[in-house]
């Protein structure tokens, strides 16, 4: 593994984490407000803190959001998931616990990260899928169904 990839497998692990504490943080934040106004709050401290972002850190000449929704306003349904996420895992992390919403998300991640690379879709190339990462996959299944019976 050269020393690029190992980076990048760094900052996918540093994310893993970082979801997995935004999901506890967000979760405790519902239980305390509620489901949706803490979706709500949410949602208003990304926006601030991404225009903060946006004035401070891009320099570069920006096409209108209008003119992209008109081109492909499915770009734009990653707001919605991510929005319908929030509350999801709020919602199932106190019913069922951080530990088991976790791994059960990870392996829709899997599933459809699978189906992704496999058939090529949203414009990406195809990737072979072989019998170890069939197994893999396989195994990690039966390891969630473990998990959470």
């Amino acid at each position: 593994m050269n020393k690029k990839s190992l980076n990048i497998f760094t900052v996918l692990i540093l994310m893993g984490i970082m979801t997995t504490l935004m999901n506890f943080l967000n979760s405790v934040l519902a239980s305390g407000v509620g489901l949706y106004y803490s979706g709500l709050i949410v949602h208003i401290v990304g926006l601030i803190l991404s225009f903060i972002l946006f004035i401070v850190l891009e320099n570069k000449e920006h096409k209108p959001w209008a003119s992209t929704f008109k081109k492909n306003p499915l770009l734009f349904s990653g707001g919605v998931i991510g929005a319908a996420s929030v509350l999801l895992v709020s919602y199932c992390i106190s019913n069922i616990g951080m530990f088991a919403a976790t791994v059960t998300m990870i392996a829709g991640q899997f599933f459809i990260s699978f189906l992704i690379d496999s058939k090529g879709w949203f414009g990406f190339d195809k990737v072979k899928i072989t019998l170890s990462k069939k197994i893999a996959v396989v195994s990690i299944c039966f390891g969630i169904i473990l998990i959470i019976m």
